[in-house]
């Protein structure tokens, strides 16, 4: 009997991948921002509370690879309820949060109300709104890997051209060394996209970034052990 408990939440996430396919990637990442802001984003968070304190790990890591200063102007890309600006706007000039729902965007703006911190509401295509040069810093976690794969590759492009020099896109994948992992239909709104380590360097490579690092997310170097699991890469601009 215990693993009953389990087993429905199998069967339930089945049935929402499934009914999701209906949806527009913005139509789900709205109602999803509506009912359900954190556990969309993880299961790994129960409440908002919880999602916003995990924010501190990922500014902890931005810190350990060097990519933050108090001058530094940042973006980031889903930044759904602003768990990491709460914690980052106190070590750079200027956090700048994008997000396909704008039911995200309402609830990060409430959330995190400092003045240096702005979100907002974007077409999830690309980032056209702000000059070439701006940032110091652009960053993403738990997004990119829900993208089709133009659309990511789209990204990694304008990110390059949005970068000041010397600047850095930071950014967690999936990877899968197997290729035992096929991708879901293109219109899925969060089904998950797996790449290889060579794959996504050859995207950023093709974007014009001329050097990457690998890390986990602990910030340990990524030797190329693991075969299926998160991988942090961050390109430098340099």
């Amino acid at each position: 009997m215990s693993t009953l408990p389990g087993q429905a939440r199998e069967k339930l996430s089945r049935l929402k991948y499934r009914a999701s396919r209906s949806l527009s990637p913005k139509a789900y990442w709205y109602l999803m921002g509506r009912i359900k802001p954190v556990e969309a984003v993880t299961s790994e968070w129960s409440s908002v509370a919880e999602s916003l304190a995990s924010g501190a790990a990922v500014v902890g890591l931005l810190d350990q690879l060097g990519v933050i200063s108090p001058a530094a102007v940042t973006l980031h890309i889903g930044s759904g309820i602003g768990r990491v600006e709460y914690h980052l706007h106190a070590r750079v000039e200027r956090c700048y949060g994008v997000d396909i729902s704008p039911s995200m965007v309402r609830k990060a703006r409430k959330l995190v109300p400092f003045d240096n911190v702005e979100f907002l509401c974007t077409d999830g295509k690309g980032l056209d709104r702000w000059d070439d040069g701006t940032f110091d810093l652009v960053y993403s976690f738990l997004v990119f890997q829900h993208l089709p794969r133009a659309q990511f590759r789209n990204y990694v492009k304008e990110a390059f051209a949005k970068l000041a020099q010397g600047g850095h896109l930071v950014f967690q994948m999936m990877v899968d060394e197997t290729g035992a992992n096929p991708d879901p239909p293109a219109s899925h709104p969060y089904g998950l996209r797996y790449y290889s380590r060579a794959d996504v360097e050859a995207t950023l490579g093709t974007a014009g970034f001329p050097q990457v690092r690998r890390v986990m997310l602990n910030g340990d170097p990524d030797d190329g052990s693991i075969t299926v699991g998160d991988v942090v890469f961050d390109a430098a601009n340099m």
